[in-house]
Protein backbone atom coordinates (compact mmCIF):
# COMPACT_ATOMS: atom_id res chain seq x y z
CA UNK A 1 0.00 0.00 0.00
CA UNK A 2 1.27 3.45 -0.92
CA UNK A 3 -0.10 6.92 -0.07
CA UNK A 4 0.73 10.07 -2.05
CA UNK A 5 1.09 13.02 0.34
CA UNK A 6 1.04 16.61 -0.97
CA UNK A 7 2.96 18.38 1.80
CA UNK A 8 3.31 21.84 0.21
CA UNK A 9 -0.23 23.21 0.09
CA UNK A 10 -0.90 23.87 3.77
CA UNK A 11 -0.45 27.00 5.88
CA UNK A 12 2.05 25.51 8.34
CA UNK A 13 5.71 24.60 7.71
CA UNK A 14 6.25 21.25 5.96
CA UNK A 15 7.86 19.93 9.14
CA UNK A 16 4.33 19.36 10.53
CA UNK A 17 3.44 17.10 7.58
CA UNK A 18 6.79 15.28 7.71
CA UNK A 19 6.44 14.66 11.45
CA UNK A 20 2.99 13.16 10.82
CA UNK A 21 4.35 10.94 8.04
CA UNK A 22 7.14 9.77 10.35
CA UNK A 23 4.67 9.01 13.17
CA UNK A 24 2.37 7.19 10.75
CA UNK A 25 5.22 5.13 9.34
CA UNK A 26 6.15 3.93 12.83
CA UNK A 27 2.60 2.75 13.49
CA UNK A 28 1.89 1.31 10.02
CA UNK A 29 5.21 -0.09 8.85
CA UNK A 30 3.55 -1.95 5.96
CA UNK A 31 2.50 1.32 4.28
CA UNK A 32 4.76 3.50 2.13
CA UNK A 33 4.32 7.27 1.99
CA UNK A 34 5.44 9.34 -0.97
CA UNK A 35 6.21 12.94 -0.02
CA UNK A 36 5.35 15.20 -2.94
CA UNK A 37 6.83 18.70 -3.01
CA UNK A 38 10.02 20.69 -3.38
CA UNK A 39 12.77 18.13 -2.80
CA UNK A 40 15.30 20.81 -1.83
CA UNK A 41 13.12 21.73 1.13
CA UNK A 42 12.06 18.17 1.98
CA UNK A 43 15.60 16.69 2.08
CA UNK A 44 16.54 19.21 4.79
CA UNK A 45 14.12 17.53 7.20
CA UNK A 46 14.37 13.80 6.47
CA UNK A 47 17.01 11.10 6.77
CA UNK A 48 18.61 9.51 3.72
CA UNK A 49 16.10 7.07 2.13
CA UNK A 50 13.60 7.67 4.94
CA UNK A 51 10.81 8.46 2.46
CA UNK A 52 10.25 8.26 -1.26
CA UNK A 53 10.16 11.83 -2.60
CA UNK A 54 8.60 13.08 -5.83
CA UNK A 55 9.83 16.54 -6.78
CA UNK A 56 7.30 19.25 -7.63
CA UNK A 57 8.51 22.84 -7.91
CA UNK A 58 5.11 24.55 -7.99
CA UNK A 59 2.47 25.08 -5.31
CA UNK A 60 -1.28 25.47 -5.73
CA UNK A 61 -1.93 28.54 -3.59
CA UNK A 62 -5.09 29.13 -1.55
CA UNK A 63 -5.84 32.06 -3.86
CA UNK A 64 -5.60 29.97 -7.06
CA UNK A 65 -8.66 29.13 -9.10
CA UNK A 66 -9.35 25.58 -10.35
CA UNK A 67 -8.33 26.75 -13.84
CA UNK A 68 -4.97 27.98 -12.52
CA UNK A 69 -4.49 24.66 -10.71
CA UNK A 70 -5.08 22.78 -13.97
CA UNK A 71 -2.26 24.75 -15.56
CA UNK A 72 0.17 24.07 -12.72
CA UNK A 73 1.04 20.55 -13.86
CA UNK A 74 4.27 20.61 -11.85
CA UNK A 75 2.52 21.50 -8.60
CA UNK A 76 2.70 19.18 -5.61
CA UNK A 77 -1.09 18.80 -5.60
CA UNK A 78 -1.26 17.88 -9.29
CA UNK A 79 1.65 15.44 -9.08
CA UNK A 80 0.33 13.74 -5.92
CA UNK A 81 -3.05 13.08 -7.55
CA UNK A 82 -1.35 11.96 -10.77
CA UNK A 83 0.54 9.27 -8.84
CA UNK A 84 -2.82 7.71 -7.97
CA UNK A 85 -4.18 8.23 -11.49
CA UNK A 86 -1.11 6.44 -12.87
CA UNK A 87 -1.57 3.58 -10.35
CA UNK A 88 1.69 4.42 -8.60
CA UNK A 89 -0.12 5.13 -5.33
CA UNK A 90 -3.37 3.90 -3.78
CA UNK A 91 -4.65 7.11 -2.18
CA UNK A 92 -3.90 10.82 -1.87
CA UNK A 93 -3.91 13.47 0.87
CA UNK A 94 -3.66 17.26 0.61
CA UNK A 95 -4.23 20.28 2.83
CA UNK A 96 -4.30 22.65 -0.14
CA UNK A 97 -6.98 24.80 -1.73
CA UNK A 98 -10.27 22.88 -1.56
CA UNK A 99 -11.89 23.97 -4.88
CA UNK A 100 -8.64 23.31 -6.73
CA UNK A 101 -8.21 19.92 -5.06
CA UNK A 102 -11.74 18.80 -5.92
CA UNK A 103 -11.36 20.02 -9.51
CA UNK A 104 -8.05 18.19 -10.00
CA UNK A 105 -9.45 15.02 -8.44
CA UNK A 106 -12.43 15.16 -10.78
CA UNK A 107 -10.15 15.76 -13.79
CA UNK A 108 -7.38 13.25 -13.00
CA UNK A 109 -8.99 10.46 -10.97
CA UNK A 110 -12.42 10.73 -12.62
CA UNK A 111 -15.73 10.16 -10.83
CA UNK A 112 -17.27 6.70 -10.60
CA UNK A 113 -19.58 5.98 -13.53
CA UNK A 114 -23.05 7.19 -12.59
CA UNK A 115 -21.80 9.91 -10.23
CA UNK A 116 -22.33 13.48 -11.42
CA UNK A 117 -21.01 15.31 -8.35
CA UNK A 118 -18.38 14.37 -5.78
CA UNK A 119 -19.35 14.41 -2.11
CA UNK A 120 -17.19 16.19 0.46
CA UNK A 121 -17.72 14.14 3.63
CA UNK A 122 -16.18 15.07 7.00
CA UNK A 123 -16.98 13.16 10.20
CA UNK A 124 -18.49 14.85 13.26
CA UNK A 125 -18.32 13.63 16.87
CA UNK A 126 -21.64 13.21 18.72
CA UNK A 127 -23.00 12.94 22.25
CA UNK A 128 -23.62 9.23 21.76
CA UNK A 129 -19.96 8.66 20.91
CA UNK A 130 -20.99 7.55 17.41
CA UNK A 131 -19.55 9.36 14.39
CA UNK A 132 -21.90 11.27 12.10
CA UNK A 133 -20.94 11.73 8.44
CA UNK A 134 -21.88 15.05 6.83
CA UNK A 135 -22.20 15.00 3.03
CA UNK A 136 -21.86 17.30 1.11
CA UNK A 137 -20.14 20.12 2.99
CA UNK A 138 -18.72 22.35 0.30
CA UNK A 139 -17.86 20.61 -2.95
CA UNK A 140 -21.11 21.53 -4.73
CA UNK A 141 -23.45 24.49 -4.39
CA UNK A 142 -25.98 23.54 -7.04
CA UNK A 143 -27.29 20.02 -6.47
CA UNK A 144 -30.23 18.07 -7.82
CA UNK A 145 -32.36 15.55 -5.94
CA UNK A 146 -30.59 12.61 -7.59
CA UNK A 147 -27.23 14.01 -6.46
CA UNK A 148 -28.41 13.99 -2.84
CA UNK A 149 -29.59 10.41 -3.32
CA UNK A 150 -26.11 9.47 -4.55
CA UNK A 151 -24.53 11.27 -1.58
CA UNK A 152 -26.72 9.15 0.69
CA UNK A 153 -25.80 5.92 -1.10
CA UNK A 154 -22.08 6.67 -0.89
CA UNK A 155 -22.16 7.88 2.72
CA UNK A 156 -24.22 4.83 3.66
CA UNK A 157 -21.48 2.51 2.38
CA UNK A 158 -18.83 4.72 3.99
CA UNK A 159 -20.55 4.47 7.39
CA UNK A 160 -20.91 0.69 7.10
CA UNK A 161 -17.44 -0.08 5.76
CA UNK A 162 -15.34 2.43 7.69
CA UNK A 163 -17.19 2.83 11.00
CA UNK A 164 -18.84 -0.62 10.96
CA UNK A 165 -22.30 0.80 11.66
CA UNK A 166 -25.03 -1.59 10.57
CA UNK A 167 -27.97 -0.03 8.76
CA UNK A 168 -26.92 3.63 9.35
CA UNK A 169 -29.69 6.12 10.07
CA UNK A 170 -29.74 8.75 7.33
CA UNK A 171 -31.35 12.17 7.68
CA UNK A 172 -31.85 15.04 5.23
CA UNK A 173 -30.90 18.44 6.65
CA UNK A 174 -33.80 20.90 6.54
CA UNK A 175 -35.17 23.91 8.45
CA UNK A 176 -37.70 21.66 10.18
CA UNK A 177 -38.68 18.02 10.58
CA UNK A 178 -42.19 18.49 9.14
CA UNK A 179 -42.75 17.02 5.65
CA UNK A 180 -44.09 20.26 4.15
CA UNK A 181 -41.02 22.36 5.08
CA UNK A 182 -38.08 23.22 2.86
CA UNK A 183 -37.44 23.86 -0.82
CA UNK A 184 -38.64 21.68 -3.73
CA UNK A 185 -35.29 19.84 -3.72
CA UNK A 186 -35.96 18.68 -0.15
CA UNK A 187 -39.32 17.10 -0.93
CA UNK A 188 -37.97 15.59 -4.17
CA UNK A 189 -34.92 14.15 -2.42
CA UNK A 190 -37.03 12.81 0.45
CA UNK A 191 -39.19 10.84 -1.99
CA UNK A 192 -36.10 9.31 -3.63
CA UNK A 193 -34.57 8.40 -0.27
CA UNK A 194 -37.81 6.88 1.01
CA UNK A 195 -38.16 4.72 -2.10
CA UNK A 196 -34.65 3.22 -1.88
CA UNK A 197 -34.81 -0.04 0.12
CA UNK A 198 -31.06 -0.03 0.78
CA UNK A 199 -31.22 3.28 2.67
CA UNK A 200 -32.49 3.62 6.23
CA UNK A 201 -34.00 7.07 5.74
CA UNK A 202 -35.39 8.59 8.97
CA UNK A 203 -36.67 11.90 7.58
CA UNK A 204 -35.72 15.56 7.84
CA UNK A 205 -33.21 16.57 10.50
CA UNK A 206 -32.53 20.04 11.85
CA UNK A 207 -28.87 21.13 12.20
CA UNK A 208 -29.19 21.54 15.97
CA UNK A 209 -29.78 17.78 16.31
CA UNK A 210 -26.74 16.56 14.39
CA UNK A 211 -24.36 16.39 17.36
CA UNK A 212 -26.98 14.62 19.49
CA UNK A 213 -26.21 11.35 17.69
CA UNK A 214 -29.75 10.58 16.52
CA UNK A 215 -28.48 9.96 12.99
CA UNK A 216 -25.34 8.44 11.48
CA UNK A 217 -25.39 10.33 8.17
CA UNK A 218 -26.57 13.89 7.46
CA UNK A 219 -27.24 14.67 3.79
CA UNK A 220 -27.45 18.12 2.19
CA UNK A 221 -26.14 20.28 -0.65
CA UNK A 222 -22.64 21.71 -0.33
CA UNK A 223 -23.77 25.25 0.47
CA UNK A 224 -25.92 24.11 3.39
CA UNK A 225 -23.30 21.65 4.60
CA UNK A 226 -20.52 24.22 4.64
CA UNK A 227 -22.64 26.60 6.72
CA UNK A 228 -23.56 23.79 9.13
CA UNK A 229 -19.95 22.62 9.54
CA UNK A 230 -18.51 26.09 10.10
CA UNK A 231 -21.31 27.00 12.53
CA UNK A 232 -20.70 23.86 14.59
CA UNK A 233 -16.92 24.36 14.64
CA UNK A 234 -17.36 28.01 15.60
CA UNK A 235 -19.81 27.11 18.38
CA UNK A 236 -17.45 24.55 19.91
CA UNK A 237 -14.48 26.93 19.72
CA UNK A 238 -16.53 29.72 21.31
CA UNK A 239 -17.52 27.51 24.25
CA UNK A 240 -13.87 26.50 24.71
CA UNK A 241 -12.76 30.15 24.81
CA UNK A 242 -15.52 31.08 27.28
CA UNK A 243 -14.54 28.25 29.63
CA UNK A 244 -10.88 29.27 29.55
CA UNK A 245 -11.77 32.91 30.27
CA UNK A 246 -14.01 31.94 33.19
CA UNK A 247 -11.50 29.57 34.78
CA UNK A 248 -8.84 32.27 34.70
CA UNK A 249 -10.87 34.26 37.23
CA UNK A 250 -9.66 33.69 40.84
CA UNK A 251 -13.23 33.05 42.04
CA UNK A 252 -13.45 30.05 39.70
CA UNK A 253 -10.06 28.43 40.40
CA UNK A 254 -11.48 26.02 42.97
CA UNK A 255 -14.16 24.84 40.55
CA UNK A 256 -11.59 24.55 37.76
CA UNK A 257 -9.51 22.11 39.80
CA UNK A 258 -12.41 19.73 40.36
CA UNK A 259 -13.72 19.96 36.80
CA UNK A 260 -10.32 19.75 35.07
CA UNK A 261 -10.47 16.06 34.11
CA UNK A 262 -14.10 16.25 32.96
CA UNK A 263 -13.36 19.23 30.71
CA UNK A 264 -10.19 17.57 29.39
CA UNK A 265 -12.22 14.46 28.47
CA UNK A 266 -14.89 16.52 26.68
CA UNK A 267 -12.24 18.52 24.82
CA UNK A 268 -10.54 15.35 23.61
CA UNK A 269 -13.85 13.83 22.53
CA UNK A 270 -14.85 16.85 20.46
CA UNK A 271 -11.39 17.84 19.23
CA UNK A 272 -11.88 18.27 15.48
CA UNK A 273 -8.20 17.40 14.92
CA UNK A 274 -9.10 13.76 15.59
CA UNK A 275 -11.58 13.97 12.68
CA UNK A 276 -9.32 16.08 10.50
CA UNK A 277 -9.84 14.42 7.14
CA UNK A 278 -12.83 14.98 4.89
CA UNK A 279 -13.24 12.05 2.51
CA UNK A 280 -14.03 12.87 -1.11
CA UNK A 281 -16.75 10.37 -2.07
CA UNK A 282 -17.46 9.34 -5.65
CA UNK A 283 -13.92 8.89 -7.00
CA UNK A 284 -12.27 5.80 -8.42
CA UNK A 285 -9.64 5.92 -5.65
CA UNK A 286 -9.47 7.21 -2.05
CA UNK A 287 -8.78 10.91 -1.54
CA UNK A 288 -8.83 12.93 1.67
CA UNK A 289 -8.67 16.67 2.26
CA UNK A 290 -7.57 18.09 5.60
CA UNK A 291 -7.55 21.64 6.99
CA UNK A 292 -5.16 24.16 5.46
CA UNK A 293 -3.97 24.88 9.01
CA UNK A 294 -3.40 21.19 9.76
CA UNK A 295 -0.78 20.31 12.35
CA UNK A 296 0.99 17.00 13.00
CA UNK A 297 -2.01 15.45 14.79
CA UNK A 298 -4.42 16.43 12.01
CA UNK A 299 -2.14 15.12 9.26
CA UNK A 300 -1.67 11.87 11.16
CA UNK A 301 -5.44 11.51 11.57
CA UNK A 302 -5.96 12.13 7.85
CA UNK A 303 -3.27 9.63 6.84
CA UNK A 304 -4.90 7.04 9.08
CA UNK A 305 -8.22 7.74 7.35
CA UNK A 306 -6.75 7.03 3.91
CA UNK A 307 -5.15 3.84 5.17
CA UNK A 308 -8.51 2.58 6.49
CA UNK A 309 -10.33 3.65 3.31
CA UNK A 310 -7.92 1.68 1.15
CA UNK A 311 -8.19 -1.36 3.43
CA UNK A 312 -12.00 -1.15 3.41
CA UNK A 313 -12.00 -0.98 -0.42
CA UNK A 314 -14.56 1.81 -0.18
CA UNK A 315 -14.31 2.97 -3.80
CA UNK A 316 -14.91 -0.54 -5.11
CA UNK A 317 -17.94 -1.02 -2.84
CA UNK A 318 -19.45 2.31 -3.92
CA UNK A 319 -19.01 1.33 -7.59
CA UNK A 320 -21.09 -1.79 -7.03
CA UNK A 321 -23.90 0.15 -5.33
CA UNK A 322 -24.03 2.93 -7.93
CA UNK A 323 -24.12 0.45 -10.84
CA UNK A 324 -27.26 -1.25 -9.47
Amino acid sequence: MKIAFDIMGGDNPITEAIAAARKFKKKFSNVSIVLVGNQNQIFKHIEHNEFEVVHADEIVEMTDTPLNAMRKVNSSMYQAIKLVADHKADGVLSAGCTPCYVALLFFLLKPIEGIRLLGFAPTLPTLKNRPCILCDCGANINCEANDLLNFAKMANIYSQSYYHIENPKIGLINIGSEEHKGLPIHSQSAKLLESDPAINYVGFIEPNNILSGVIDVAICDGYTGNLVLKSLESGLKTISVLLKDEFKKPTNWFGAIFSFFAIKSIKKRFDYRNYAGAVILGLNAPAVKTHGSADTLQFFSALTSIYKLIEAQLAQKIKKVIKK
